[in-house]
């Protein structure tokens, strides 16, 4: 396991160009399922991470479980934790991500960042919005679809990411 203080670095992708580019984040929360990454120069306030950490360990991991399944767990970097990145960058008309090209080694896939992760805008979504616990819950059953259903039609699978705000 990682400890707070841990940097690391990522790849992102902007949605608007679909360019990757490499950052640096340091981890700033560590859960019983979740580690949360904030992207080096972002402004956060640290209470902020402890009650979004909290209650994704607490209220959504437990219901999105309950209602879609379980992520892919150790997954293929072997830790039981998930990521949460909050970062810049990602295009100008999203609140976050999940991208399955990260469920691979980077062997596989150049840019991939080999954890079970999805990332959260820091240009469009506060960590103190109520918006992100559902931008959360959303991307999180993407993660637990992949796992469960690869080739699930797309509708589908965002159907689910759609009521998996709902029951959270």
């Amino acid at each position: 396991p990682h400890s707070i203080g841990a940097k690391k670095s990522f790849w992102i992708m902007n949605t608007d160009t679909t360019q990757m580019t490499s950052i640096e984040a340091t981890l700033r929360y560590v859960g019983d399922h979740v580690y949360i990454w904030i992207q080096d120069e972002v402004n956060y306030r640290e209470a902020s991470v402890k009650t979004l950490g909290y209650t994704i360990d607490q209220d959504i991991v437990p219901t999105n479980r309950e209602f879609f399944g379980t992520e892919w767990n150790p997954g293929v970097d072997g830790d039981e934790r998930f990521y949460v990145l909050y970062a810049r960058g990602l295009g100008t008309t999203i609140a976050g991500y999940y991208s399955s090209s990260d469920e691979v080694h980077p062997d596989a896939h150049p840019y991939s960042n080999a954890h079970e992760m999805f990332l959260i805008s820091a240009d469009n979504v506060r960590l103190e919005d109520k918006y992100i616990l559902g931008t959360i819950a959303h991307e999180y059953q993407h993660m637990i679809h992949w796992h469960l259903d690869k080739n699930e039609e797309t509708w589908v699978n965002e159907g689910f990411s759609m009521l998996a705000e709902q029951v959270n």
